[in-house]
């Protein structure tokens, strides 16, 4: 069990991002327990503990927390970016890591310390792609933590279906033919088997 301090503070960076993208958050979180369990079944080889599952279902929740930083013009602009913003909006991975730093001050337990990395593994390379097109640190393949390629995977589906006001939004349909028109960016296998979980 995640210790009780750890619990708090992970509960406050929750609470304290809800007013600005706790849908997306919430869904991306919800997407990856059934694609987790998807991938449990589909690719035992994996050797996914009930415990690293779970990490990564609640940790999801703040992949996104470093954007409380980023000024609200900029992430509601429907205008294109200028490249000053679009650097801004690119540092809320670096960023994210400074949020994390009580919940690691909280550490006390083996578990606490992995439910910290798996969340900051996540923070830091979500936008991470595995044909190194991602950022901030153009890492690609194996040099991606598992976690970090099953959020990036979800993230990018429920950014295409969700409403923004700067695009159009897509039907599951389109959103699933566009990350196989974009499959070099994820791990092919894992995005086969999310494909597989929405159908379910």
């Amino acid at each position: 069990m995640i210790s009780k301090a750890v619990e708090d503070e992970f509960n406050h960076l929750v609470t304290s991002q809800k007013n600005f993208f706790n849908d997306h958050s919430e869904n991306v979180s919800m997407y990856i327990k059934r694609f987790v369990e998807r991938l449990d079944k589909d690719i035992p080889s994996l050797n996914l503990t009930d415990l690293f599952k779970f990490h990564v279902e609640l940790a999801a929740l703040v992949h996104d927390i470093r954007k409380l930083a980023i000024p609200l013009e900029i992430l509601s602009k429907k205008k294109t970016l200028t490249n000053r913003e679009y650097q801004i909006i690119q540092n809320h991975t670096q960023y994210g890591t400074y949020y994390l730093c009580n919940l690691f001050k909280y550490c006390k337990t083996d578990e606490d310390f992995d439910f910290a990395s798996v969340c900051q593994n996540i923070v830091l390379y979500h936008h991470e792609r595995n044909n190194g097109s991602g950022y901030l640190q153009n890492l690609k393949g194996d040099t991606i933590p598992l976690e970090a390629k099953i959020v990036a995977i979800v993230d990018s589906y429920d950014a295409l279906t969700s409403q923004r006001c700067y695009k159009q939004t897509l039907t599951t349909q389109e959103a699933i033919q566009r990350l196989l028109e974009e499959s070099s960016q994820y791990d092919e296998r894992l995005l086969k088997v999310f494909i597989r979980s929405l159908k379910e």
